[in-house]
């Protein structure tokens, strides 16, 4: 192909960067260039995972060792080149898991690792005798190797009610065997908001956090999303970002931002304003304690110290072609709907949420309070955090 362009006396191959000094961009991007990936529009499954950024790590390791001997022989580079390939990465992690298991794709990228170490005449560090699999922690990315962050500054927990994923109370789950043992998975235990020197963070505990469909983040069953009522003179909202969820908030406390997570990071690992405007957010889950914890920038959402926001902490069932990302709710349950449904479209696709019982009103209360023959939607109340 590239012989037959080189010699057509109508085509001339030339590199990108050739093209842009002849044909300068006349546009600019004014929006987030998504990942050029085929899967999901992330790179989330190459990258972020322990695994795979030990994978990394050692890669950059080697190839540093290369430069630094000068190296340039074919024989050499072939070998370079193998290990260099994505599809290494793609099995590294939990999020993609070959059919005979992923232990022998390990042995053979570290000893491909090894061979060049060799090839080049050093000793391979002995760390590549240790396999890279086999961690059970998860994390979101955002640019680069992350972990929970031991040095919070937690000044609010409030446990919820245990076993009330049931949405307004007659929610059923659905009866795929993914949402096995089928309770839990969305019931929201706790909820805890603390800081580290730079960072909001926002930690929510589950009855149970599962992952049946491998997304990259660690869980993938809740779909999370959390408006904080934070500052008056801004703009603010009393209907939800994502409408989907089909509820009202309180006039009294009209929210500023929204934070939606969810276990595909294409689908829900950001903080937005009223208008729209959205940034990344870090998101750490941990399956050893069933929580999600989630780290938002201070110069984004400001400092909650010495001041009283207003939290409404909502819990849905993602579902990757719903609307805005929720599952649906019918009259019954189906494979893949919850059941319960008495009201139609106006049937709040909520499963759990943080329930303020100092308002006198309990979840099932906010979330049967529907007006059909109005049209009016459920109005829900926030919690109020103290951020002392």
């Amino acid at each position: 192909l590239y012989t037959g362009i080189s010699r057509s006396s109508w085509l001339k191959s030339v590199k990108v960067y050739e093209f842009i000094q002849k044909y300068p961009p006349d546009k600019t991007l004014e929006n987030n260039l998504y990942p050029g990936s085929w899967i999901n529009a992330s790179f989330a499954t190459w990258i972020g995972e322990p695994e795979e950024n030990r994978a990394w790590d050692a890669l950059y390791d080697m190839r540093k060792a290369v430069q630094t001997r000068g190296v340039s022989d074919e024989k050499v580079m072939v070998e370079v080149y193998g290990v260099e390939g994505s599809d290494w990465f793609w099995w590294y992690g939990k999020d993609q898991e070959s059919a005979g298991g992923d232990r022998n794709w390990d042995i053979m990228f570290r000893e491909g690792l090894k061979n060049i170490y060799r090839l080049i005449g050093i000793e391979p560090p002995s760390y590549l005798d240790n396999p890279f699999i086999g961690s059970g922690e998860y994390y979101g990315q955002t640019g680069g190797v992350m972990a929970e962050s031991e040095n919070v500054r937690w000044f609010f927990t409030m446990n919820d009610n245990a076993n009330d994923d049931y949405g307004p109370g007659i929610y059923k789950y659905p009866k795929d065997e993914a949402f096995f043992p089928y309770r839990d998975i969305f019931d929201l235990r706790t909820y805890k908001v603390g800081e580290t020197e730079n960072e909001l963070v926002f930690k929510l505990y589950f009855g149970l956090l599962t992952n049946p469909w491998n997304a990259p983040l660690g869980f993938c069953m809740p779909i999370i999303n959390i408006y904080i009522a934070a500052d008056p003179t801004i703009p603010k909202s009393d209907s939800p970002l994502f409408k989907a969820a089909n509820i009202k908030f309180d006039k009294s406390y009209k929210w500023n931002y929204c934070i939606k997570i969810a276990g595909f990071p294409e689908h829900g690992q950001h903080i937005y304003t009223v208008d729209g405007k959205k940034w990344n957010v870090r998101v750490v889950a941990l399956r050893s304690e069933n929580s999600v914890s989630i780290y938002v920038p201070k110069s984004i959402i400001g400092e909650h110290k010495g001041k009283k926001w207003a939290h409404y902490v909502i819990i849905g069932s993602y579902d990757g072609y719903g609307p805005d990302n929720f599952r649906d709710i019918s009259p019954k349950p189906t494979q893949w709907t919850f059941g319960g449904n008495e009201i139609g479209t106006l049937a709040p696709r909520v499963i759990d949420m943080l329930d303020p019982s100092y308002t006198g009103e309990t979840q099932k209360d906010m979330l049967s309070s529907v007006d059909p023959e109005t049209g009016k939607l459920a109005t829900v109340k926030p919690i109020i955090v103290d951020g002392k």
